[in-house]
């Protein structure tokens, strides 16, 4: 009887002690690749609406609107993104913007791990030579 009650508990504490691991894990996961991410999406999105411009953008909202839909694509958005804008413009080639990633932990309570960047273009042109 005494085996069965140890060998049961040391089941149920490998179990608890895989779901901690999974769980931390998980968080870790997020956070790096908004992290990695996000900065490089940001700039290619800026790169190709100001300085390459293979199509006009009238107004700040279609601007805005180019950026979302090129971070969802970028950052696999089958989780929850919330992006805020706090500042941009398409002008001065500026663009801050604080994403805020929701994901469901492996015990099934809900996550949150967030990441915030500003671009800034850089427009100088090489000399000629």
């Amino acid at each position: 009887m005494k085996n069965m009650i140890m060998m049961i508990t040391g089941i149920a504490l490998g179990v608890l002690t895989l779901l901690i691991v999974m769980t931390i894990t998980a968080r870790m996961n997020y956070a790096s690749e908004l992290e990695s991410q996000l900065s490089s999406v940001l700039e290619e999105t800026l790169w190709n609406l100001t300085a390459e411009k293979e199509y006009t953008v009238s107004n700040t909202e279609e601007f805005l609107a180019d950026v979302v839909e090129n971070l969802a694509a970028a950052l696999d958005a089958e989780t929850g993104l919330s992006v805020r804008i706090q500042k941009a413009d398409m002008e001065k080639g500026l663009l801050s913007v604080k994403v805020i990633r929701s994901f469901r932990y492996p015990g099934g309570a809900e996550g949150h791990v967030s990441c915030g960047r500003t671009v800034l273009l850089n427009r100088v042109s090489e000399e000629e030579s």
